[in-house]
């Protein structure tokens, strides 16, 4: 059973008054945001970190919840997603915070935590409908943003106060999210093209394609293994060539990208699986790059100089001296790198094991840069310890009718910022 931490937030609307209820039927609307991006928007805002139930120290996400009507029995849950092997979804919530109100003129920072970059979270309120209407807090794999939608959970009888657990009718359509439910699960058990699966947060991340450049749409689609887990991708072109990637893991959520890598005037094409919603996200990941060979018209996966690991998982070997005084010394074995990092006892403790002395860690994420006038490079990033700074990154630069590794330094993706 595959098992993915989230938060849920509850949220129950009530009215000020009679008058008030009898006129207005149109729901509260309750929002999330980084704290960052808009504490000069929300200068008085709640702290809650001195009353939430758990310790708020483990804690380093700050999220800004605000709302356009007052609302009732607010409450922040930790959530533990159980996905069984039939895909039935059942959430687990325990509760982090809770408050009788959430007002319009008061909104409330709550440090959450994200294990291993989990960006799965969600919060609920109940409609003038009487319904309990929910939605999903997610982070885009694409640029860190926060992506709200639709979603239903079914919650215990201790929170919504049924005598049964329920299944929980979904939020009507806000700006934030299309007249259909979409979820980042929605695309594991999905076969077809990519652009027609309505129900996949990223669903437009594939409308309206031309990768190659001429002018013409081209399709990703998707078929799916369930009793191997395993789904495969094909990229459809508008002028009739066809690219099958090899096999990678159902819940990998898929990325297209295409440059002039080298130089021939012809956009090689990079086809990646990000996994998003695993619990370690930067020690998996898949990617292919494909060359159209001129003469056969057939696209062909390029050679990189780097280890392959398992299905589409590319990367290094890492090999870990002794730890010394906090601090642990690896070597990215293909590049001929070494680095010295000091870790806390936090991670000596949670993470560490002084019997590691090697680990295969891949490319997590990899983009292609447009560079004007010097053309398109292919930029990759790695973590080499585990569940710990710094990710890395490094150009597959081509050279002389191969590619090569450039200059590694600490970084993390343009795509990001």
């Amino acid at each position: 059973m595959k098992k993915i931490l989230g938060l849920l937030i509850a949220a129950v609307v009530v009215c000020t008054g009679i008058t008030s209820c009898g006129k207005d039927t149109t729901d509260a609307k309750v929002s999330a945001d980084y704290l960052d991006d808009v504490k000069e928007q929300y200068s008085d805002y709640v702290d809650s970190s001195k009353t939430m139930n758990v310790d708020s120290a483990e804690y380093e996400t700050v999220i800004l919840f605000h709302t356009d009507k007052n609302v009732e029995d607010f409450r922040v849950f930790s959530l533990e997603l159980n996905i069984d092997e039939n895909g039935s979804v059942d959430y687990i919530p325990t509760e982090v915070y809770s408050t009788a109100e959430l007002k319009k003129d008061a909104p409330i920072a709550v440090p959450l935590n994200f294990p291993g970059d989990m960006s799965l979270n969600g919060y609920s309120y109940k409609g003038q409908d009487g319904n309990l209407k929910t939605y999903t807090i997610g982070i885009s794999g694409k640029d860190g943003s926060l992506v709200i939608n639709a979603e239903s959970f079914t919650m215990p009888e201790e929170i919504n106060g049924l005598e049964d657990s329920t299944a929980i009718d979904s939020a009507p359509t806000t700006e934030s999210v299309s007249d259909i439910e979409k979820s980042f699960f929605g695309i594991w058990e999905f076969e077809g093209y990519v652009d027609e699966c309505n129900e996949y947060t990223w669903q437009g991340e594939f409308q309206n394609c031309d990768y190659d450049g001429d002018g013409k749409t081209d399709r990703l689609s998707r078929s799916w293994n369930g009793d191997k887990e395993l789904a495969t991708y094909t990229i459809e072109f508008g002028n009739g060539d066809k690219l099958i990637t090899p096999e990678g893991y159902e819940t990998g959520f898929p990325h297209v990208q295409a440059g002039d890598l080298d130089g021939d005037g012809v956009k090689e094409i990079l086809v990646t699986l990000t996994y998003d919603t695993s619990t370690d996200t930067y020690s998996f990941g898949d990617m292919w790059l494909f060359d159209r060979d001129q003469t056969t018209g057939e696209y062909v996966e390029v050679e990189l100089p780097l280890v392959k690991i398992e299905n589409g998982a590319k990367g290094f070997n890492v090999d870990y001296d002794k730890l010394e005084d906090s601090k642990i010394k690896f070597t990215l074995r293909e590049a001929g790198l070494s680095r010295i990092e000091e870790v806390d006892e936090d991670y000596l403790s949670n993470w560490w094991s002084d019997d590691l002395t090697m680990q295969q860690k891949p490319v997590f994420y990899a983009e292609i840069l447009n560079k004007g006038d010097s053309g398109s490079v292919l930029r990759c990033y790695v973590e080499p310890l585990h569940r710990w700074g710094p990710m890395m990154g490094f150009n597959l630069n081509y050279v002389n009718g191969k590619y090569e590794i450039g200059y590694i330094e600490i970084d993390t993706p343009d795509s990001w910022e």
